[in-house]
């Protein structure tokens, strides 16, 4: 989509899903439109072009008072999200060779190392598009990439512990294991489904 932008709007496109993966914005909140044009170089009207197209990604939505934001979204639409992604994830490793998955899996053994919240759900994302690109599957991957940025948030917010976040990314990658994608397709259902019944329970923490 991003590739028959004017150049401008591009930029700025980029440049805020930069700032978004990056954990700057906070949900719910309205965006300043001007300081992101400010610290971005740019008018106001690139980067209002730039967030409505973001709005139909589903990553920004319009707030009530007029202009953008992140959406602070409700527990039952994360966890529709999260069991919409584990079934996304369980069909794509299903698909895969093992060859393929153990050779994806061994990039990110030695990668979890001290982060934070937003380091995390960055590299959960990156575990995820990995799996997702080794179908060689343009439009899997596509879908995975934007569910993951539609969850970014969420997983920014959920991680209260950031030991027991590492030690379970730790565990999701392991890749010397027997029956590795049986193993992977219980390891994705275990670690999306902790979150769903946390959610449907009320909870958010790890």
């Amino acid at each position: 989509m991003a590739a028959a932008m004017p150049y401008v709007q591009e930029r700025i496109y980029t440049a805020l899903k930069a700032d978004y993966i990056a954990g700057i914005f906070t949900p719910g909140r309205r965006l300043d439109i001007q300081e992101i044009a400010d610290r971005h170089s740019a008018s106001k009207t690139p980067v209002r072009e730039a967030a409505c197209i973001l709005v139909g990604q589903g990553i920004f939505v319009h707030h009530s008072e007029s202009g953008f934001m992140v959406p602070d979204m409700a527990p039952a639409i994360i966890a529709d999200q999260l069991a919409w992604h584990m079934q996304m994830l369980i069909a794509i490793v299903s698909g895969l060779k093992s060859s393929a998955l153990h050779s994806t899996l061994l990039r990110f053994e030695g990668a979890v190392g001290a982060l934070g919240p937003v380091g995390i759900a960055q590299l959960t994302a990156e575990i995820f598009k990995s799996i997702a690109a080794a179908t060689s599957n343009p439009r899997t991957l596509d879908d995975i990439c934007l569910m993951n940025e539609r969850l970014h948030y969420a997983r920014i917010a959920e991680v209260t512990s950031v030991p027991a976040a590492l030690v379970e990314l730790r565990t999701l990658v392991k890749a010397d294991v027997t029956d590795l994608q049986k193993n992977m397709r219980r390891r994705l259902e275990s670690y999306h489904l902790r979150r769903i019944r946390r959610l449907d329970a009320g909870h958010g923490g790890q």
